[in-house]
Order: structure tokens, then C-alpha cells, then sequence
């Protein structure tokens, strides 16, 4: 089956274009030209990468999920059943997203069309660790025995812990452990290492076009390789 990647969270900032982006880039290397789509109503970050195959598509009506636009994304899924999916959703439509997908079924019905659905959904510490573990807990109680679920655990707004207890000692995870097919754990960066990222992703570029953009110094695309290949291993040895 190709993988339906759909990145959610209730909380805004913490990272969840990036990885959408991020596992486009790793199916690209791979050989599997993803398609991706940008249902996020309120930024549309995702969209502005010009180097990824991305389209826009809103799936909302006010604040519920409109069924005709939804039933949209399927068959667009259906249409292209031989090629990856990436799907940034956005944090303003989590909550009635998640619940309309398991309403509708929605694991089934991508397997009736041949695809695998992968749910991701990142984790920050600092103030955003709550709001950040509350969506786990949403996907992970919505969808109890279907879909793959991935967790990112991005340490770029301080650690990932409550009391000296790290993200893997937590009652949140804990309770739910068996649900989590996969923990990638995002490098802690230095100084250096952000402003080279946080550049590139300003200015909506891919890995791939790094190389061959004026105005990175030697140095920083030589970072940004590395970079590059770290995230690669991590989501190769999370099976992704």
C-alpha cells in the first residue's frame, strides 16, 4: 500500500509544516514523488515550498468539516492511489478534523483505495507541552486500533519533560504506548545549525535546492547536508 501521511496537533508553531515538509523531501530521496496538499486554512506554509509537488485544498466550512470538500481529498487520494501523500492539516481544524475521520471511517476507506494512513503529530517542551500532549491524546483515543501513529519530539522550545520525567516516562505516552508505531527524536541544534535551517525554511527551500541557490555560504550548505542526513536515518530507523 503508499502511505497517506497527515500531520496533526492542536497547537500552532511547533513545528508540524516542517515535518510534513521534511517527510516529502525523504519520500522525494527515495524515489516516490509525493504529492502533497495543504488543507491548512490559516497559514498555508506547506504550499509555499515551490521545490515539493504541493496544492491547496480548504476542507472546512466556519468551523466544521464540509463532507463534499473532504470527499474531494479522498478521490484526489483515489485518483492517485500510486503515488506518497503528505497532508499538512493545520492546528485551527485539528479537533473537528479528527473527529470527522474517525466518524467517517476514514482509515477504512483509504484502505478500500489502497493506502496506509500515517498520523504524525509533534511534541514540544516548554510551555506548548501540554497543548502539544493533548493532541496525542486526541489522535491516539480517536483512532484506538487503526492507523499508524508517528510522534516527533521537537526540543527546539526547551526539553520534553514534566518534573524531571522525559516524554517516554509520561502517563500520556505511557497509556498509549502501544498505539506509537514510531518516536522520531528531532536533533537538538546549535546556534549555527538553527540559523541555517530557520534561513532555509524562510525562504520555503528544499534540501535538494540548497545546492544550487546563491546567498548560502559554503559553510551553511555543508550544515545543512548534515542536517539533511540526520533526519533521513531518523525516519529510515522509525520505519517511515
Amino acid at each position: 500500500m503508499t502511505g497517506a501521511h497527515m500531520i496533526l496537533g492542536g497547537k500552532g508553531g511547533v513545528g508540524k509544516s516542517i515535518v510534513a515538509s521534511l517527510i516529502a523531501q525523504y519520500e522525494d530521496a527515495k524515489g516516490n514523488r509525493p504529492l502533497c496538499v495543504d488543507i491548512d486554512p490559516a497559514g498555508g506554509t506547506l504550499s509555499g515550498f515551490r521545490g515539493l509537488d504541493v496544492g491547496r485544498l480548504s476542507v472546512m466550512e466556519g468551523k466544521s468539516v464540509n463532507r463534499r470538500k473532504f470527499d474531494d481529498l479522498v478521490d484526489f487520494m483515489a485518483q492517485r492511489r500510486g503515488r506518497e501523500m503528505v497532508v499538512d492539516c493545520g492546528a485551527s481544524i485539528f479537533i473537528p478534523l479528527v473527529h470527522y475521520m474517525a466518524e467517517t471511517k476514514f482509515t477504512e476507506n483509504l484502505a478500500d483505495i489502497g493506502r496506509r494512513l500515517i498520523l504524525h503529530t509533534v511534541i514540544v517542551g516548554g510551555q506548548a507541552l501540554e497543548p502539544s500532549l493533548a493532541g496525542l491524546i486526541e489522535i491516539a483515543d480517536e483512532f484506538p486500533d487503526q492507523a499508524t501513529l508517528a510522534v516527533w519530539l521537537n526540543p527546539y522550545f526547551g526539553h520534553i519533560e514534566r518534573r524531571g520525567r522525559g516524554f517516554e516516562d509520561l502517563d500520556e505516552y505511557t497509556d498509549r504506548k502501544d498505539r506509537v508505531a514510531a518516536i522520531i527524536r528531532m536533533p537538538k541544534m546549535s546556534q549555527l545549525f538553527r540559523r541555517d535551517i530557520e534561513e532555509m525554511l524562510r525562504r520555503k527551500l528544499t534540501f535538494a535546492e540548497i545546492a544550487m541557490t546563491p546567498g548560502f555560504l559554503v559553510a551553511s550548505k555543508q550544515r545543512l547536508a548534515i542536517i539533511k542526513r540526520r533526519f533521513f536515518e531518523l525516519m529510515f530507523a522509525g520505519g517511515l
